[in-house]
Parts: structure tokens; sequence; C-alpha cells
């Protein structure tokens, strides 16, 4: 993959999660990340989801600010996010060790029914404060909905 588009991947990433589109990210962009979550998947405020979830993000945040604000005024720009990922991406030991927790907490609140099964739709509204939408297609009558597992997507990691 060239340098461009894998420039392209970092902008897009940096893109959503500047959840209030100020240009830097800050904490606050990852709070309001986890409320919107939250409130998507439907999320109980006060729940032992929403803890996690918090807990979780925050981690991802803290870990972000320590590895990518450069200059230290509590805020990452775009520039100091791609340097950051640029790095990261080196040591997949590290990242595994520092984000997996809070993509398990991703999940969590994906799977609603607690099933330890994600199906498509449950993905979609989690998808749905990043502002992504999926174009739907019609199924074939009687084909299946592709789902994810907690198992599968740990082992992929």
């Amino acid at each position: 993959m060239n340098s461009n588009v894998i420039i392209r991947r970092y902008d897009r990433t940096f893109d959503l999660l500047d959840n209030d589109a100020n240009g830097v990210l800050e904490e606050k962009d990852f709070t309001g990340l986890v409320e919107k979550i939250a409130r998507a998947t439907g999320v109980q405020q006060g729940s032992a989801k929403a803890e996690a979830l918090t807990k979780e993000w925050g981690n991802c945040w803290h870990t972000l600010r320590e590895f990518a604000d450069a200059n230290g005024d509590g805020q990452i720009s775009r520039g100091e996010f791609q340097q950051a990922m640029a790095a990261a991406y080196g040591d997949h030991a590290k990242l595994k060790e520092r984000l997996v927790p809070g993509l398990e907490a991703s999940f969590a609140a994906i799977d609603a029914d607690d099933d330890g099964v994600a199906t498509v739709a449950q993905c979609e509204v989690y998808l749905t404060p990043w502002g992504l939408s999926r174009r739907r297609r019609e199924q074939p009558e009687g084909s299946s909905t592709r789902t994810a597992t907690a198992a599968s997507a740990a082992r992929s990691s």
C-alpha cells in the first residue's frame, strides 16, 4: 500500500474521532463518541457496559494522547495523529495490549442482547454515531445475515 493511501486512512480515522469537527482530537471527542454510542446501542447510563465503555474509551484517549500529543497541549493535531499512527503500527504488541480492552467494551455495547454475537443490524446501530451508513442491498430470500462473534474477532487480532 502506498503512503498516500495510508495517510488517507489515517485522515479518515482522524475525522471519525474528531466528534466536534474542530480539527483537533481532545478528550471531549472521545466522551462525546461514548455518549453517542451508548445512546445508539441502548446501553443504559450507569450500567456495567456503560462503565466499561467509558473507562476503555478513556484509556484509548489517554494512550493516544501519550503517544501522539507531541507538543503537550492536550490536543492532537492531524499531523501529530498521522505521525503517531505511523509509529504505532510498527509495534503490533503495544497496540493490541493498549487498545483491545476498548474494542472488547465496544463489542459488548454492540452485543445488546449479550449472546456473544453481533448481527449486521447491531453493527449498523453502533456505526450510526460515527456517521457511517451501510448501503442496504436486498438479500435473496432465505439467505443468512453475517455475524461476528467475540471469539472470532479475538482470534483474528
